[in-house]
């Protein structure tokens, strides 16, 4: 071939093009270009080339904190939370002032229940204040992290102030408004947002929610009835109609119900949650068999996603974890910190297993005219998890709580007290507020440190049915034990392990408050309660169903009937199947 030949030619400036283009390829590219190059791939939808470039801007300019919020913000998108929060903190560090950096760390924090998310909201609120985004996480944050319920209020009204129009925002708002005793103001703020938007799917929610945490199921019932009309495989409404009115629902919604629950292609948390709801269904049609079969898949369902975020439950650590506390807490330290504790007797702090009966309890209590129900505080986990850091001298990892309590001094430990009454503060101006977190059983040590005078009431129930209870609650919370029959009774026999130890050493003794001996004499066991507390008898404690007040956990719905006998004994029904239940609670027990 000819050096005049076309075709050479042609094929000489095809092979320059592409080495260029090669070349072009392998040269490093500018920060700019790395971040349009994945935005544009996010745009297109290919996320792991956005990723890719992203980690590639980092890495070329690590003091720049654009690379490290886009990657952050695409890792927490696809549910990488664990990297994604790794990244955030990183990109903080390198502008701690830049509000989208504070963002992403906050909402990781809040994803992760690790940290404190409301620092960062706040810093970008303060910094960025005219968005109402930023303020609506900052609401959400203050509710999760430690049920802030008026600072949320606070926030999310700035939120809506920003952002008027949006139905959303006044839902949410609403909401708080409720959860904070404005019942009349989340009533009309709802009928406003009726009013712009009637055919709207998500206010009818609000509305039908509503009506739930304020105890008026018939309200309840119309609103999820016309949620289901507007939208017939709305699986919340699904889940609550199959649950609490299974009278209502009829061969047809059974039938979309069952099929959304199987199939691949329902979000994995509406699956799930259709699969307690059908089970809560067919136990109340007698169907035992195929309700336990639903209950399986709904705990096996929750139990894969958190094995896959390596978040399952460990047996072992659980068990050096108590043996910490048990080690630490004892007879020689209630002696050396005697008096160090808040004189106040104003929390009433009420624990057990979760199901025990704590929200019965509270309910009673709050019908005093001196109590206030202040539901589930994460106040203490709180102090147990500054605690360490606290303590810790400089230089020095804090370990993890219970860390170097030796430490502590009569100034520190006021200190801590002082700061969980001035969150009680915040809630009401009750003489009395209870505390209804179950989990503090685990902290009944940290809480007779901080406050010697208070009370503590511990809820029991039958290990069974208190178990069982557990198994068939989906709760809405991070558990790690709940979802498997075995992990439940390893948990249960450690938890009753930790409260013998608690009643062997505390200066000043529990009440056990037992949910059948109530149910059985229910006046005796109420004024029991109250004269342990130090409250005078007041005949409405009696009535407690009708006490009207925002009930916002799993028992919203017994409270609010008159004290029942049908849920002592309930396990025997599937005692066939919860075999493997009645012999990990034996061996617990027995090892505890």
């Amino acid at each position: 071939m000819s050096a005049d030949d076309p075709a050479a030619d042609a094929a000489s400036a095809g092979s320059v093009a592409a080495s260029a283009a090669d070349a072009a390829a392998r040269r490093p590219r500018g920060l700019e270009e790395l971040l349009a190059a994945g935005n544009d791939a996010l745009a297109g939808r290919r996320v792991g080339e956005a990723a890719m470039a992203f980690r590639k801007a980092v890495l070329l300019v690590p003091k720049d904190w654009r690379g490290y919020e886009r990657l952050a913000n695409l890792l927490r998108r696809s549910g990488r939370f664990d990297e994604a929060h790794k990244v955030a903190e990183r990109g903080c560090a390198v502008a701690p002032d830049v509000p989208a950096m504070l963002v992403e760390v906050g909402q990781c924090r809040r994803l992760l229940t690790r940290g404190d998310p409301v620092a960062p909201l706040k810093r970008a609120c303060e910094l960025e204040p005219n968005r109402a985004d930023y303020f609506g996480l900052l609401g959400e944050a203050y509710l999760e992290s430690n049920r802030q319920q008026r600072a949320a209020a606070k926030a999310l009204k700035r939120a809506l102030e920003l952002d008027p129009e949006n139905p959303g925002r006044m839902i949410r708002y609403a909401g708080v408004l409720a959860m904070i005793g404005k019942e009349r103001q989340a009533e009309k703020l709802l009928a406003e947002v009726q009013r712009r938007a009637p055919q709207s799917v998500d206010v009818w929610i609000a509305v039908a929610r509503f009506a739930q945490i304020m105890g008026r199921p018939a309200d309840a019932q119309a609103a999820w009835q016309r949620v289901i009309a507007l939208a017939p495989d709305s699986s919340d409404a699904m889940a609550v109609l199959l649950t609490q009115f299974p009278d209502t629902v009829d061969e047809a919604l059974h039938a979309r119900a069952l099929a959304l629950a199987e199939n691949p292609a329902t979000q994995q948390r509406n699956r799930r949650r259709l699969q307690f709801s059908l089970y809560a269904l067919e136990k109340n049609r007698a169907n035992f068999d195929a309700a336990f079969r639903h209950l399986e898949t709904g705990n096996r369902l929750r139990r894969e996603e958190l094995i896959e975020r390596e978040r399952g439950y460990g047996r072992a650590s659980r068990e050096q974890y108590f043996t910490r506390i048990i080690g630490t807490f004892d007879a020689k330290f209630f002696e050396r910190t005697r008096g160090m504790g808040s004189p106040s007797n104003r929390p009433i702090f009420i624990l057990g297993m979760p199901r025990s009966g704590t929200t019965l309890c509270e309910q009673i209590l709050a019908s005093h005219s001196r109590v206030f129900g202040a539901g589930e505080l994460e106040g203490i986990r709180d102090i147990a998890r500054l605690m360490p850091r606290t303590l810790a001298q400089p230089g020095e990892a804090a370990g993890g709580f219970p860390f170097a309590m030796d430490r502590l001094t009569p100034e520190l430990v006021r200190r801590f007290a002082d700061r969980y009454l001035e969150q009680l503060a915040q809630l009401t101006r009750s003489a009395r507020a209870t505390d209804k977190m179950p989990s503090n059983y685990v902290h009944v040590g940290l809480i007779r440190l901080l406050f010697p005078n208070a009370r503590i009431v511990h809820c029991v129930r039958d290990a069974m049915d208190n178990c069982l209870s557990c198994y068939e609650q989906n709760f809405s919370h991070p558990t790690s034990w709940s979802w498997d029959l075995e992990d439940i009774g390893h948990y249960y026999g450690q938890y009753r392990r930790l409260m013998a130890h608690w009643n062997a050493v505390l200066p000043e003794p529990m009440l056990e408050f037992s949910y059948e001996t109530t149910v059985e004499d229910f006046e005796t066991q109420a004024r029991r309660l109250l004269d342990f507390c130090g409250l005078e008898w007041e005949p409405a404690c009696l009535d407690f169903h009708r006490t009207e007040r925002p009930v916002l956990t799993a028992s919203k719905g017994q409270v609010r009937r008159p004290i029942y006998a049908s849920s002592i004994g309930k396990w025997r029904v599937f005692e066939r199947q919860l075999e493997p239940l009645r012999l990990a609670i034996g061996k617990a027990t027995a090892l505890g």
